[in-house]
This record gives structure tokens, C-alpha cells and sequence, in this order.
């Protein structure tokens, strides 16, 4: 199994997703946390899935900031979209209650 089959998944039932904050600090290995949950960037309107299988926090963006730093990448047969990585750690500081360590929550 690919060491990012939880993103595979999340793609999977959010396909207007991109991976975001500290899932996509750990594709990129910035990170050595391992978040129990695919964090997902999706438009202000766009549908959210049920809370079923591979866990997801549904992070809101603008439409402005889905269409920039996407990058297209295939795991385990799957598209996944993933911010690339310096949009990633501005996004972070943006969205700072979400790239906090996890274990203090």
C-alpha cells in the first residue's frame, strides 16, 4: 500500500479536493506528522462529503486560492490534487487553527 493511500481515498470521495495544510505538508515530507485526518481544500459552495471510510476536515478556499499552486499527482491509480509546497506553508500560517500540531486539539 502507498504511503499516501489515506489522499488516494480523499480524492476518491472529494473530487473537486485538493490536499491542503498538513496533508500536504506531509506529501511533501515538511513534516513528520502523520494527521489522522486527509485535510481537503474545496470551493465555499461546493458539496461536502458524508462522514464515511478515510477521515476528512473540509477546509473552505476561495475560489481565487483553489486555482493557485495545484499540482496533479497519481497514487495508487487515482488523480489526487495537492498544493504544491510553498503554497502550502503560506497556507499554513493563513490557516493557522488548522497547521497547529494536531495533539494539542
Amino acid at each position: 500500500m502507498d504511503p499516501n493511500h489515506s489522499l488516494a481515498e480523499a480524492a476518491k470521495r472529494v473530487p473537486k479536493g485538493i490536499a491542503c495544510l498538513v496533508s500536504a505538508l506531509a506529501f511533501h515530507d515538511l513534516t513528520d506528522q502523520l494527521p489522522p485526518k486527509v485535510r481537503m481544500a474545496i470551493g465555499p459552495k461546493d458539496w461536502a462529503p458524508q462522514h464515511l471510510g478515510t477521515p476528512i476536515c473540509i477546509v473552505r478556499f476561495t475560489d481565487s486560492l483553489l486555482k493557485e499552486g495545484v499540482e496533479t499527482h497519481i497514487i495508487e491509480g487515482v488523480t489526487v490534487k495537492v498544493f504544491r509546497a510553498a503554497k502550502t506553508v503560506a497556507d499554513c500560517f493563513r490557516h493557522g487553527n488548522y497547521s497547529e500540531p494536531l495533539a494539542k486539539r
